[in-house]
């Protein structure tokens, strides 16, 4: 339950909305920042790695050796400044680029028996 105490004095939340709409568009600008300073290659790794590839199928995918991949994969880390692989799948950036449609335009067609 919010006391009076947890709420925004009157006149207040639409402000703090729109502070709030500033600090995500901020935010996605930073993430837009980040992904511009990977390369291409790495870009095109990093949008498989977003959808859940292994580096093994990534490699296959986009005809270069698995070493690359982890080579690409360690760059990205360090550019989006995260530990692991899952992190860096878990960025908001590694969100949006699986959701958009270009991600499932790298995807297997499947066989449809029909």
């Amino acid at each position: 339950m919010t006391s009076e105490h947890d709420r925004p004095p009157a006149g207040r939340i639409d402000q703090a909305d729109q502070e709030g709409g500033d600090l995500e568009a901020t935010r996605r600008r930073q993430e837009d920042g980040k992904a511009a300073e990977l390369t291409p290659a790495q870009l095109r790794v990093f949008v498989l790695v977003s959808v859940g590839r292994l580096n093994k199928q990534i490699a296959f995918d986009l005809g270069i050796a698995e070493a690359t991949v982890k080579a690409h994969m360690t760059a990205i880390m360090r550019k989006l400044n995260v530990q692991s692989r899952t992190q860096a799948a878990m960025t908001p950036l590694a969100m949006r680029m699986a959701s958009e449609p270009r991600a499932s335009k790298t995807s297997k067609p499947t066989d449809r028996a029909g």
